[in-house]
């Protein structure tokens, strides 16, 4: 899903730089058309006004002919009026060419004949209001008349034929960016059209994976349910047959047990008379093992309780329970002179049946193991780890090598014989169940003849207090 995701990205970064390359071709190739089109415009607009200055010039020439040769004075009004024109007329052709110094100095060149040739225009019309005599062919200024008219004629002819190859060069430049803006702009059409073809085709195979990929999820999640199902199915039947077989080992197996050791009894106080030293002690060690064979046995059953029964959260106070329970396992160990420090106020949530099995547990091996050194020394305290509290109990005594730690919250594993210390094995077992049915961890730190400690946290006490601070807020001020 990354990588075809970063595809997808990918195909619409490429698309999208596709669409603007396009558009800046074709607005580039647009700004070049419309470029030569106004050159070619301004050619046009050159090439009229020297077209009008050419008739300007035609105009005043006849005027002021037409005035010396009848004196009539619409002539002459003609004549001034053409003059203005063609004096406007080269002011244009000015302004438009600044850019084009050779089109400059011809138009300079041209005011200057202008010049000269309307003040020998202006000659003959004085020569003809003062009814002088006109200047003849022989005369010097005729012949100078004659040179500066051809020279504006050839000047005007010089600028149009300059202008007019400069506009067919424009032209052709301009059909040229026509051509290259219209093939630019197909081009880039059908470029964009294939780029968003393709980059469609991609999300429609995109959104394809994506529908086979939750096919195959939901094809998934319907196998894991099932093996859920069948995994409930075997738990199921597995609690079933747990339960038979407590049911089994409450019933039928305390029932021989019983009667084992009430038959010992029978016997011993019915024939003690009649049995020597060996054969009481044979009966005492009866006696003795079915006692313990049905502890084994309730203890199976507690700890298969624990896992059965459910949780009755509360709060619990901790510091109450271990001291009504140090008194009763105290009872046990009579001759036993214990110091005992337990904390105050040592609260937290669980189940209290379960938390006193836990405690009864922990502080009688506790007592159990330190039973035998000079000064018995039980703590029982509180610890913050991580922002979690962590309960300890810690005794100075006897102790066992750390490396085997692990198997102790094994059922029916013990480090000590039983002349040692007597037990069964399940103690530590229960209290592991008990702690991960509220959540939390339980550990072993020892060493030998030094003593142990218990650590265990409960972390239904985290729950609860988040719990509360919800509630808490959710509570109108």
């Amino acid at each position: 899903m990354g990588v075809v995701g970063g595809g997808l990205r990918f195909g619409f970064f490429v698309v999208v730089s596709v669409l603007v390359a396009s558009a800046v071709i074709s607005m580039i190739s647009s700004q070049a058309v419309l470029r030569d089109a106004a050159l070619v415009d301004h050619s046009e607009q050159v090439l009229n006004c020297m077209v009008e200055a050419s008739a300007h010039f035609a105009e005043e020439e006849s005027a002021a002919r037409g005035y010396v040769l009848t004196g009539i004075p619409e002539f002459e009004q003609e004549y001034r009026s053409g003059k203005s024109k063609v004096y406007k007329s080269l002011r244009d052709i000015q302004t438009l060419t600044r850019d084009k110094s050779q089109q400059q100095e011809g138009a300079r060149f041209l005011e200057s004949l202008a010049v000269k040739r309307f003040e020998d225009l202006e000659d003959s019309i004085q020569r003809r209001k003062h009814n002088l005599p006109p200047l003849t062919q022989s005369d010097p200024r005729t012949k100078d008349m004659l040179e500066t008219r051809v020279q504006i004629l050839k000047a005007l002819v010089s600028m149009q034929s300059d202008e007019q190859l400069t506009m067919g060069v424009l032209q052709k430049q301009s059909k040229q960016s026509v051509t290259w803006a219209s093939t630019g702009f197909w081009s880039s059409s059908i470029i964009g059209c294939l780029a968003l073809t393709g980059f469609f085709v991609y999300i429609g195979r995109y959104f394809e994976s994506i529908r086979a990929l939750r096919q195959s999820e939901m094809s998934r999640a319907a196998e894991l349910e099932e093996r859920v199902r069948e995994r409930t199915f075997e738990l199921s039947s597995a609690n079933k047959d747990l339960e038979a077989f407590s049911y089994s080992v409450s019933h039928d197996l305390r029932a021989p047990l019983r009667a084992m050791h009430g038959y010992a009894s029978i016997l011993k106080r019915e024939s003690g008379s009649r049995l020597n030293g060996d054969d009481i002690r044979m009966l005492d060690r009866i006696q003795l093992n079915c006692s313990k064979m049905s502890d084994l046995i309730e203890s199976l059953l507690a700890l298969f309780r624990v896992g059965k029964t459910d949780l009755m959260v509360e709060e619990v106070n901790l510091s109450s329970l271990a001291a009504d329970i140090i008194q009763d396992v105290q009872a046990d160990f009579p001759n036993v002179q214990y110091e005992i420090k337990v904390a105050s106020n040592l609260k937290v949530y669980g189940d209290a049946q379960m938390l006193r099995v836990l405690l009864v547990n922990l502080i009688g091996n506790a007592m159990k193991f330190s039973s035998l050194v000079p000064h018995p020394l039980i703590t029982i305290s509180r610890e913050v780890s991580s922002g979690d509290q962590v309960i300890a109990i810690q005794d100075n005594g006897a102790g066992f090598d750390p490396s085997q730690s692990g198997l102790l919250f094994e059922p029916f594993q013990r480090l000590h014989t039983e002349n040692e210390f007597p037990g069964n094995g399940v103690g530590l077992a229960m209290c592991r169940k008990i702690v991960s049915r509220h959540r939390g961890s339980i550990w072993l730190e020892s060493e030998m003849g030094k003593g142990t400690t218990v650590y265990f946290t409960l972390d239904l006490l985290r729950e609860a207090r988040e719990s509360a601070d919800i509630r808490s807020k959710a509570l109108p001020l």
